[in-house]
């Protein structure tokens, strides 16, 4: 009998593509975090403005304007590893005039990515990825300035750390942390479905380009995942694997054992009644549904907080602080994830949100 992941794990194994960015195979400490130049060229090229895109390369391309310069900003919205996306992106910016590239990677990401899996190499056709992809493009069409604007993996460690610190502080004060941990959950809905305008949505998600390469996206996911982590993998497979064993074999001999011995005796036999087997089974079940729920309750919230919010505004004022130096005439492109589109897109549009967001992070670190 197949073991059967648990729902959680298929979530994380379909999210993962679209939130995270691709990591390289071999983790690197960031030396400096925050925002990083890539490449910086002679200033922007004034009056440039963006090619108008083909009809089919607006499928997951969100355009804005940036409130506070006035500057036009195109989101290209990726799944992770996808073939489709690759090829969108370095389209994108090949065919394009643009002031800057953004890129969700953050300088040490990008350096492990250049490090271990260069241009032209047999791991970066096996591990072929958006990110490099732009990278590329923009180098070969001489764009001014390559940014990227992601946090580092050490400031999200740490804030991934804090707010499961806190998530369990507030599960056990159900007057003011329930309504905290209810704050963040539904903050995440109008970041990921946006409110007006264009955004990206369900149907987004079913292009067919998109879903013909996502088997390959979740295997290059995989196999970067055993790559970083090779021991960890492999033991938590072999758990997996055996914990399953375990299952079908009592499955298999218990019934058996218990039929062969005397009716009326006492110690094993009782132990292996159908009677206790089930109310024991189903005391196990509900404390482990009871864990399984408070566990994945605790990693949601610091995916949504971390993960998803507090990088929509990482990204949003990288993206902005590129606004700033471009002519209002100029276009910036940014290459997303595609959850974090919308909450990006909302952020550049209305500056308010995008203060208020940075004033609870301060407040929380």
């Amino acid at each position: 009998m197949a073991p059967h992941p648990p729902p959680l794990l298929l979530l994380a194994l379909w999210l993962a593509p679209l939130l995270a960015s691709p990591r390289p195979s071999t983790p690197l400490r960031t030396r400096r975090p925050g925002l990083g130049i890539l490449r910086r060229g002679a200033p922007p090229r004034p009056g440039v403005r963006v090619a108008a895109a083909a009809p089919g390369e607006q499928k997951h391309v969100l355009r804005v304007r940036e409130k506070e310069s006035g500057t036009n900003v195109l989101l290209v919205g990726t799944m992770h590893y996808n073939p489709s996306s690759v090829k969108k992106v370095d389209k994108i910016v090949r065919s394009s005039n643009l002031s800057s590239v953004v890129v969700e990677l953050c300088p040490g990401r990008m350096a492990a990515l250049e490090r271990f899996q260069p241009r032209g190499s047999t791991l970066r056709w096996l591990l072929d990825n958006e990110m490099q992809a732009a990278k590329d493009a923009a180098v070969d069409t001489k764009v001014p300035s390559v940014i990227l604007g992601d946090s580092s993996d050490d400031e999200v460690k740490n804030r991934m750390s804090l707010v499961v610190n806190q998530t369990v502080k507030d599960l056990l004060s159900p007057t003011h942390g329930w309504k905290s941990i209810a704050r963040d959950l539904f903050t995440v809905t109008p970041q990921l479905i946006g409110k007006r305008g264009k955004k990206l949505g369900i149907s987004d998600l079913f292009d067919v380009d998109l879903l013909l390469g996502t088997p390959v996206s979740f295997a290059r996911n995989l196999l970067t995942i055993f790559m970083r982590l090779p021991i960890p993998t492999t033991v938590l497979l072999m758990v997996i694997v055996a914990l399953q064993h375990a299952n079908d074999v009592a499955a298999s001999v218990l019934p058996g054992v218990q039929q062969a011995l005397p009716e009326g005796t006492g110690g094993p036999p009782l132990l292996l009644s159908s009677d206790f087997l089930g109310t024991l089974s189903t005391d196990l079940l509900i404390a482990a549904f009871a864990a399984y729920m408070l566990t994945a309750l605790v990693l949601v919230r610091a995916s949504v907080v971390v993960l998803l919010l507090e990088r929509d505004a990482i990204l949003a004022n990288s993206i902005r602080e590129c606004c700033k130096r471009a002519d209002s005439s100029q276009t910036v492109v940014a290459i997303l994830g595609m959850a974090h589109c919308n909450g990006v897109a909302k952020l550049l549009k209305d500056g308010e949100t995008h203060k208020k967001l940075a004033k609870r992070i301060l407040e929380t670190e």
